[in-house]
This record gives C-alpha cells, structure tokens and sequence, in this order.
C-alpha cells in the first residue's frame, strides 16, 4: 500500500499578545543613577555614620555591641546546659530573650534612625534621581546597605500592615514551638538577624558573613 506525504506549514506559536523581544523576564526595578554612582555614594555614606557613631553615640553602640556578643554566649551555655535534650526548656529560653531584647530593638532602631538622618546630606540627593540609593525603607538600593537584612519591615515596630505588625508583635510575646534541637539554632538565627541589624558596622559584617556563607563554598 503506498503512503503519500503531504507537506503543511507549521503555525508559529507566537504567545499570543505578549510584547515582543521580552525574554519572558520582568526586569527588577532600579533607580535612574547606576550602580557605579550608587555604590562609592553609598559607602561614603556609611563613613559618614561610622565617623558618627565613634564621636557621638559610641556608648550606646557599644552597649549594643555588648548585648549582641552576650547573646552569642547565652546560646552556647544554654544550649550545653538544656537545649540539646529539652525542647520546651529551648521554647522558653527563646521566649524570655525575646521579651528581653524588645526595648534594645526599639533603641537600636531609634540609633538607626538618627545616624540615617545625618547621613541624608551625603546620599539622599539621589532619591530624587528616580528613587536611587536608600533612606530607611526608601529607594531601590536599601538591599546595598545590608543586604535582605536592612528592610525595616522585619521589625515589626515598622511594620506599615497593622495585621502584619500584630502578628510579628505576638510572634514576639509568645513561646515558639520548638520541635527537635536543631529548631532552637534556627529560631534564634532569625532573632539575631533582626537584632543584628539595628547595630551599625556589625550589621554589615554580619550580613556579609551570612551571604558569603550561604553563597560562597569553602
């Protein structure tokens, strides 16, 4: 039986009305200044609050400092004592050093605030260049200045959702559940990001240190 072979055009499927030469990827929205200008303002901005913090509000960064290294031995006693075997022991801990971190959070933010307003006078001018740079939780750039770290919306004080606020908030107040061992190290990382962000100069190296430890193999 012979076969015949009929030969029909094929019908491009050109994805219906999207836009061409997309590539299917949106871009990330960025500033009107490129990275080349943003980044060495940027890092003049952070001298400029580092030149602060030395002459005027070294005693209080310091105490900061102080609690945030006090806090790394507290984990390592407790943890040796009763957090390797006793989960709600861990829970409690957590509880209790949570509720006493709470006003150091608010100082620690009120410091960040303030060293953000004298450093306004060497980067903030480019806000108004297409929302460059980054004051507080304003701009496209805030990711340069500590990284997913910096947003001010992973303390809950600054929360702009009020439901998001008060479920942070009782998150805040209330004993985690912790399941297995490895819980307590987890939850209390997610605790000394958020406090660690609010303590200049330590915010950055600790940023650095997580991003190169979870992006760089060593």
């Amino acid at each position: 039986m012979p076969l015949y072979w009929e030969e029909v055009p094929c019908e491009e499927d050109d994805g219906g009305d999207a836009p061409s030469g997309g590539g299917g990827e949106e871009e990330e929205a960025s500033g009107w200044l490129p990275w080349w200008i943003v980044y060495p303002v940027q890092f003049i901005a952070w001298l400029w609050d580092m030149h602060i913090v030395m002459i005027i509000i070294f005693p209080w960064w310091l105490m900061l400092f102080s609690v945030a290294m006090i806090d790394y031995v507290l984990d390592l006693v407790f943890w040796l004592l009763f957090g390797w075997y006793c989960e709600f022991c861990a829970g409690i801990f957590i509880w209790i050093v949570n509720i006493a971190h709470l006003p150091f959070w608010i100082w620690g933010w009120l410091q960040r605030i303030f060293l953000e307003v004298f450093s306004f006078i060497i980067d903030g001018w480019m806000l108004f260049l297409g929302g460059s740079g980054c004051f507080l939780w304003f701009g496209y750039d805030c990711h340069l200045m500590g990284w997913e770290m910096y947003w001010i919306f992973d303390v809950p004080w600054f929360t702009a959702d009020l439901e998001t606020f008060t479920a942070e908030l009782n998150e805040k107040l209330s004993i985690p559940k912790v399941e297995k061992p490895s819980d307590f190290w987890t939850v209390r990382e997610k605790s000394r990001a958020e406090f660690m962000s609010v303590i200049p100069l330590v915010s950055e190296v600790y940023a650095m240190a997580r991003y190169a430890n979870d992006h760089i193999s060593f």
